[in-house]
């Protein structure tokens, strides 16, 4: 008898508690379990304290799994670390009320209720689309950034990597954000924002200067 198709929920403390949710929807005859999640409610079905130690379990043909945390940058960590172990591609976590109708898409994405991606718009690997945001026409996310909730990206906005678009935010079309960039909750965004740095206000100005 083939064992049962499980889920391991890689990370996090709300985000594996949002990913299970989403996945008690989408995936109902999975069995799911956690690996390095912090929420004390999914604690019974954790496997393994370590993602070094899951990675075995991760390779199984019957094993999928996702990235949970909210970190960027951890969230990099985890799917370098399993990828380059398992060869394996994260799966996406997609809410069943978020509309989703893109160019490209790729893996290990999380998108919330009632969020809206729209046409020949492309996603990277391991964003985050939170509730309630408006990714419009002709988009692009890069890896492991992320939309927080009730944000809106106009038409033909670029998104750069690593970058976090925070809550209330709005882009005007064609702007883009670089790398590793940060756009504070409430900004609007009418001019490019340079790589690695905060811009905040209406409209938005460039705050803080980060060293990488």
């Amino acid at each position: 008898m083939s064992e049962p198709k499980s889920i391991l929920i890689v990370g996090g403390a709300a985000g594996a508690k949002i990913a299970t949710n989403i996945f008690k929807l989408t995936h109902p005859h999975h069995v799911i379990y956690y690996v390095e999640c912090f929420a004390d409610e999914i604690q019974i079905n954790r496997l393994y304290s370590t993602v070094e130690k899951s990675l075995e379990y991760i390779n199984k043909s019957n094993v999928d799994y996702f990235i949970a945390t909210g970190d960027n940058l951890m969230r990099k960590k985890h799917y370098d670390q399993i990828k380059s172990y398992t060869k394996k591609e994260p799966i996406n976590c997609i809410h069943p009320t978020a509309v989703v109708e893109t160019k490209r898409f790729g893996h290990g994405n999380l998108v919330c209720p009632n969020s809206v991606v729209h046409i020949d718009s492309q996603i990277g690997d391991c964003t985050i689309i939170n509730t309630g945001s408006v990714v419009e026409h002709d988009c692009y996310i890069g890896d492991f950034s992320q939309i927080s909730p009730n944000t809106t990206l106009c038409g033909y906005v670029h998104i750069g990597e690593n970058c976090f678009i925070s809550a209330g935010c709005t882009l005007i079309p064609k702007v883009s954000v670089g790398d590793n960039s940060i756009v504070a909750a409430g900004s609007v965004v009418i001019d490019d924002v340079p790589p690695n740095v905060m811009v905040a206000g209406i409209p938005s100005k460039v705050k803080k200067v980060y060293k990488l």
